[in-house]
């Protein structure tokens, strides 16, 4: 039994607030690390050019795609390939042993590929499936390396683990989200829901690791 599509203003009004919710999330992760910016490792500050990016493309996707009425997946698909470009430098510029130029290769084709015969219209769900198994493998390569180090103390205090619990959380809540959504009709409330609720963990963990940064310290570990 097919159920009924949802009238257009109710559909408007979901889109809107979502945004809304992930707009503000990402004004508050980015005023935190702003203030903060002094006091964080390089690593770190890559994380704040990255919401910072997310934050603008946010915002132009809603300029081009209610304003002027044009497909805003131009603005996301850029965006898809330098967030996870920025992930890739924030996990080589923890020092760890990430075979970094694979992975961004794995990135390049997989992209190249994927807008080779999906084009640039459409949100390309192959690069963002490949791009998350990528970040994926970067934090796993993050976990093994701490526990080489034996370094498992006061992993609440770290920054890098912070970072990396966040991510993990919301790239493995996504990806099944992602692929089954060709097959499976989620209804506007759940996909909402889904996207709320992972935003709203991957920035709390963010603004938790910019605040428990300090310059100070000799290990970003």
């Amino acid at each position: 039994m097919n159920r009924p599509a949802p009238n257009l203003e109710y559909v408007l009004h979901q889109i809107w607030t979502q945004q809304y919710v992930t707009i503000s999330l990402l004004l508050i992760t980015l005023a935190v690390g702003i203030f903060r910016y002094k006091k964080l490792e390089i690593p770190e500050r890559i994380i704040v050019w990255n919401v910072l990016l997310g934050l603008l493309t946010e915002i132009l996707a809603i300029y081009v795609g209610f304003y002027l009425n044009i497909n805003n997946n131009y603005c996301y698909n850029p965006f898809i390939i330098i967030s996870f470009i920025l992930y890739l430098l924030y996990y080589k510029n923890l020092e760890i042993q990430l075979p970094f130029w694979i992975l961004l290769a794995l990135l390049a084709v997989s992209s190249g590929i994927a807008y080779y015969f999906e084009g640039w219209a459409n949100l390309s769900k192959h690069t963002f499936l490949t791009g998350s198994c990528i970040i994926i493998i970067s934090v796993f390569y993050y976990f093994s390396d701490l526990l080489k180090r034996k370094q498992v103390f006061h992993l609440f205090k770290s920054p890098s683990f912070l970072i990396s619990c966040g991510v993990l959380v919301y790239h493995i809540g996504i990806l099944p989200f992602v692929f089954f959504m060709e097959h499976i009709d989620f209804s506007i409330e759940i996909n909402d829901t889904v996207l709320m609720l992972l935003n709203l963990i991957i920035n709390l963990f963010l603004i938790s690791a910019f605040i428990c940064s300090n310059r100070k310290n000799l290990s970003n570990y």
